[in-house]
C-alpha cells in the first residue's frame, strides 16, 4: 500500500470512528435520526420514501441503502459533497484535538518512519543560532 492509500485510509476510518451520520448532517441543514431506525437516504433526493437503514453501533455507524443496494459510512458524505467540507478538513480538526493514546486506536494505519540520520545535533545548533538556516538546508540536503 502507497503512503496515499495509508493517509486516506486513517482520515477515513478517524472519521468513521468519531463522526456520526446525524453529526457530519447537522452541517447540511439535515436532521437524521441518532439510533438505529429506518430512515431517508441522504444519498438520494427522495423524502417520499424511507429507503434506507441506520445502523449504531459505538463508534461504527453505517447505512444501508435499499434502492441502491449499497453500504454507506459517515465519510461517504464528505466524498459525495454531501456536507460542506473535505475530508482532509474533518479528519485534522478530529486529529489535533486527539490525545496520543487516542492516536494510538490507529496505529495499524499510520506510518512508521526510520531515519537513516540523525539529524537531531543539527537541529539543536540551528535553534541555538550556531547554524544559519541556509547551512541547516544544505547539511540536510547533502545527508
Amino acid at each position: 500500500m502507497d503512503a496515499l492509500q495509508q493517509d486516506t485510509l486513517l482520515e477515513i476510518n478517524v472519521i468513521n470512528h468519531f463522526c456520526t451520520f446525524a453529526y457530519l448532517l447537522e452541517y447540511a441543514g439535515i436532521s437524521f435520526p441518532d439510533r438505529t431506525t429506518s430512515c431517508f437516504c441522504p444519498f438520494h433526493d427522495n423524502t417520499n420514501t424511507k429507503a434506507a437503514k441506520l445502523f449504531c453501533e459505538q463508534n461504527n455507524e453505517h447505512l444501508f441503502c435499499f434502492a441502491e443496494n449499497k453500504q454507506y459510512r459517515p465519510h461517504h458524505l464528505l466524498t459525495n459533497h454531501i456536507v460542506p467540507f473535505t475530508v482532509q478538513h474533518v479528519f485534522s480538526a478530529i486529529w489535533s484535538n486527539l490525545s496520543d493514546s487516542e492516536k494510538n486506536i490507529f496505529s495499524d494505519y499510520t506510518r512508521n518512519y526510520t531515519l537513516e540520520n540523525d539529524f537531531s545535533s543539527y537541529y539543536k545548533d540551528y535553534k541555538k543560532g550556531k547554524l544559519k538556516y541556509f547551512d541547516l538546508l544544505t547539511v540536510l540536503r547533502n545527508s
